[in-house]
């Protein structure tokens, strides 16, 4: 720790020597509980423990803002391509999943879910449970860390889940920090659904005697322990083998929610995005929602008032579905929304690129990434290789894909009205006014022009 401390001190704008320090504390932490054999943790154990991850997640909280500085200052610098640092977010989670190992030998165990929900108060439960009064000035102490356990874990797993399915690496076949940061998030989000979402849909469907709020409720917690409940959770499934029994049931949540009177935008806006990933990976469910009903519940919401966090998922399917359609699209809003939530964070990655435009009227007319990369040779990955000709000739040889036309700008092509970027500002250095013609792609940051052609 000495020494971690003082590399800091040298280095006080690198997140990466920050986050030394707060590895130190979180893997002393995970030592001295590991350590511990008592299968009952002692009151005076449990302030020490809990005083230390108090001082782990302090440290994680500085690795991350230290990691939010250097994101904006690379984002001014030419030919940076170091990427965001999430050792901060992972940290913090890592620290939480240790808590609640703690927690869990001590007499809450039982119903620690109900107290780290706040549904039943420390103080309530020591009145009724006498065996945690020696533990009640510990537990009071420490009662906003616990607290904000579910809160704390919940932020970052839909941090980072929008970070890793919305952007993508500029150059590499691969995204390792993905390959290295998945499985542990996986691992602590297995944790957290075990404590908060232990719920089985197939019961709560037989249930015939639960309260109807009740079982909205619980409806909630099985759609959060699917990763239903947000729209990158739900893109996500496009690159997943075998999830349209997850998808279809991930339907039926949301068909039964958007059927009471609790349901709220973003359960539709989610429900929408459910039925158009299915229609891509298995167009024959009978749980998909025909496609001009869902344009028409579409239609119903986009012009609602909406919080600013809510914009880009519905922005973003509203361009999807809404393309063709003679009406005013939000693509510079969705870029206005990107460039606050994502283009932070965004040095050396790009806005993925999840479905391509198609010729067919519908859900047919929508073609996933996974689509195109199936039409290419084995081991090939438009990805990262959006100009190899020989790449471009396998996907126009499919004749999948529409192909539009356009004038340039500034720096973009106008599409009646709607302004379409290509994937690097280098593919426009013809003149204003030269016609090109192109495949439309849909990415967070707005459509994306692809296999440009400048017309003679």
């Amino acid at each position: 720790m000495d020494w971690a401390t003082k590399a800091k001190d040298h280095s006080s704008d690198s997140s990466y020597i920050c986050d030394t320090v707060s590895q130190v504390l979180v893997r002393r932490l995970k030592h001295v509980v590991h350590k511990d054999k008592d299968n009952l943790i002692k009151p005076e154990s449990l302030d020490r423990y809990l005083t230390l991850a108090e001082s782990a997640a302090e440290a994680c909280k500085e690795t991350q803002q230290t990691a939010n500085k250097e994101a904006v200052s690379r984002l001014q610098r030419l030919k940076d391509y170091n990427t965001y640092n999430t050792a901060g977010h992972l940290g913090e989670l890592q620290t939480a999943a240790t808590v609640i190992q703690i927690l869990q030998k001590t007499p809450l165990f039982n119903c620690l879910g109900q107290v780290l929900l706040g549904k039943i108060t420390i103080e309530e439960l020591s009145r009724k449970n006498s065996e945690l009064m020696q533990y009640y000035h510990v537990l009071q102490k420490h009662n906003k860390c616990i607290l904000q356990l579910k809160h704390t874990m919940k932020s970052h797993f839909d941090f980072l889940d929008n970070f890793f399915v919305n952007l993508v690496p500029f150059f590499a076949e691969k995204d390792k920090q993905k390959e290295l940061t998945k499985p542990k998030v996986s691992r602590y989000f297995q944790q957290y659904t075990d404590l908060f979402c232990k719920i089985n849909w197939s019961e709560l469907v037989n249930s015939e005697h639960m309260n109807r709020m009740v079982k909205i409720e619980q409806t909630r917690q099985c759609l959060e322990k699917n990763k239903g409940d947000s729209y990158s959770g739900l893109l996500e499934y496009l690159y997943e083998e075998d999830s349209a029994s997850t998808l279809e049931e991930i339907i039926q949540q949301y068909d039964f929610i958007l059927k009471s009177k609790e349901a709220r935008l973003m359960d539709i806006v989610n429900f929408i995005y459910a039925n158009v990933i299915l229609a891509n990976i298995n167009p024959a469910s009978q749980y998909i929602m025909p496609y001009q009903d869902l344009r028409e519940l579409l239609l119903r919401i986009i012009d609602r008032p909406i919080p600013f966090s809510e914009i880009l998922p519905l922005h973003y399917i509203t361009v999807l579905l809404l393309w063709h359609e003679n009406c005013a699209l939000p693509t510079s809003q969705m870029k206005t929304s990107y460039s606050t939530k994502l283009k932070p964070v965004s040095n050396g990655k790009r806005a993925a690129v999840h479905f391509y435009l198609g010729k067919d009227k519908g859900y047919g007319g929508l073609i996933s990434h996974r689509d195109i990369n199936s039409c290419l040779g084995s081991g090939q990955n438009i990805s990262t290789q959006w100009n190899d000709e020989k790449i471009w000739k396998q996907v126009r040889d499919r004749e999948k894909l529409c192909r539009f036309s356009g004038e340039i700008c500034d720096g973009y092509i106008n599409v009646t009205d709607v302004k379409v970027y290509p994937m690097f500002k280098s593919q426009l250095r013809k003149e204003y006014g030269t016609k090109v013609s192109f495949f439309i792609g849909f990415s967070v940051n707005g459509p994306v022009a692809l296999d440009i052609d400048f017309e003679s």
